[in-house]
């Protein structure tokens, strides 16, 4: 495996115009915005997983067919503790912290509530404000247009920072213009309270509450007209290795636990009422949702699925670099069909190309829709991670591709074309890293027919990234 894949990126980037190679359309106008982690060592100490890469902003500024591109390190808590300390501070996903602490200070770290500010995940906007997410409820205020880190949002909300959790992923109803998400407070049990997120303070007003036999690792949700949809997969917190997690030498990683025996339960909340139904499946783990909406009595939900959360140690550095990612532990598109009167689960593949990182026409958000686009895998004679962009249309199973030998992709991000009333009409833009010539360049795809439109080359190499969205100017935002 090339090591430029998980290289760190030693400098920030000002304000670069980058050479574009094609034409990009006249109407394509704002800014992509991406996280994801690009700092890998600190000092002498490695981080050892994928996750636990420091967080850096990135910004693509699209207009009049020009593209700018500018990169800044979120300063982070943790960035700023590990990087003035030259050694790893905070605990992570696959990374033991303070390796010079006593064995004293250890035990008493135990006592404290464990935290992790390096929101390197996603990112969510509210009216002009917008943060760096991860799977911790801390968010990350940063300035859009200088990338300039303003701080941890503080929440004057009746939560405060008691509940330790919140998925990297919120839903939003662009009908309805509401955000979603659950906040987890892990203790012997799981308490799990759903939110609506206020668009211009970041509050978060409660509709919904659950209470679970364990605290259980959640990244995403779904979300129909009618229902909030919270998916309790049988991958359990164990709190108190969580709490002595530093004493006893334990990344967050391992106080995981898969119990495949309790099955995984979809939770309807109802987005009124708050009043909750429950329906239990095979079990599966799954890290993305694609979308639901609802026909006749059936609740549909389209998901990434794995039989198993063991692509988490897949993900190790050095696992990656020396085995890459094989097919058969990737996830693969699947349908969860809920019958609301007989109280059933069916889950059915939709493709068995694998695919992750999924996105699709918002505007269809909450109803019926046709394509996914997503972050495949193509298998090579060569070690290799996620290489492929993938496209499928989930009535037909109709598939398109595009594939470059030695070229690295991210997330594809839909963007519509504005007025059209084709679900397909529009653009795919994804990062590419181009390992022959050791740099990054935007990548832009008719979303339709998967054809190359164009390409705007970066300055530096970018690591493999996370998650990002892209604003419009004049044109409504997706979250």
């Amino acid at each position: 495996m090339d090591s430029l894949i998980y290289k760190s990126i030693e400098k920030e980037t000002p304000n670069s115009k980058l050479t574009v190679e094609g034409q990009i359309p006249e109407w394509l106008s704002g800014d992509l915005i991406r996280n994801g982690p690009a700092k890998f060592e600190v000092g002498d100490y490695k981080l050892n997983h994928w996750f636990d890469g420091y967080s850096m902003i990135h910004k693509f500024s699209i207009q009049d067919g020009k593209v700018y591109y500018k990169s800044k390190f979120l300063q982070s808590n943790d960035y700023i503790k590990s990087t003035s300390a030259n050694y790893i501070k905070n605990r992570s996903w696959g990374t033991v912290a303070d390796p010079c602490a006593s064995i004293f200070n250890k035990f008493f770290s135990a006592f404290t509530k464990p935290e992790a500010s390096n929101a390197s995940v996603s990112i969510l906007k509210n009216g002009n404000r917008i943060a760096a997410v991860s799977d911790f409820s801390s968010m990350v205020e940063f300035d859009i247009n200088t990338l300039e880190t303003k701080g941890d949002v503080k929440f004057s909300d009746q939560f405060g920072n008691d509940y330790m959790f919140s998925a990297a992923h919120s839903c939003y109803d662009p009908d309805t213009k509401e955000i979603f998400n659950c906040l987890g407070k892990p203790g012997p049990k799981g308490n799990f309270s759903f939110v609506k997120i206020s668009e211009s303070t970041f509050e978060r007003k409660p509709f919904g509450s659950l209470s679970a036999p364990k605290h259980t690792y959640f990244h995403s949700y779904a979300l129909t007209k009618n229902y909030f949809i919270f998916i309790e997969q049988p991958l359990e917190l164990n709190i108190w290795q969580l709490m002595f997690s530093r004493f006893l030498n334990r990344p967050y990683e391992a106080c995981l636990h898969w119990k495949p025996e309790n099955g995984t339960k979809f939770h309807l909340v109802n987005r009124l009422n708050g009043e909750v139904k429950t329906f239990k499946s095979t079990p599966f783990f799954f890290f993305h949702t694609v979308n639901a909406f609802e026909e006749a009595n059936e609740v549909i939900i389209d998901l990434c699925l794995y039989n198993d959360p063991s692509v988490i140690k897949d993900l190790y550095l050095d696992k990656l670099k020396q085995n890459g990612l094989k097919k058969e532990s990737m996830s693969l598109l699947y349908r969860a069909k809920i019958n609301l009167e007989i109280g059933t689960v069916d889950l059915i593949q939709l493709s068995d190309i694998p695919l992750d990182l999924p996105s699709f026409n918002m505007t269809r958000a909450c109803k019926s829709y046709n394509y996914v686009y997503g972050l495949g895998l193509k298998e090579t004679e060569d070690i290799e991670v996620n290489n492929q962009l993938v496209k499928i249309d989930v009535r037909s199973e109709d598939i398109k591709v595009w594939y470059h030998k030695g070229m690295y992709p991210s997330e594809p991000l839909f963007v519509g074309t504005p007025g059209s009333a084709s679900e397909d009409d529009g653009i795919i833009l994804s990062v590419v890293l181009d390992i022959q010539k050791q740099s990054s360049f935007l990548l832009l795809l008719n979303a339709s027919d998967f054809t190359e439109i164009a390409r705007a080359y970066a300055p530096v190499h970018l690591p493999i990234g996370l998650h990002g969205m892209f604003y419009q100017n004049k044109h409504t935002s997706k979250f």
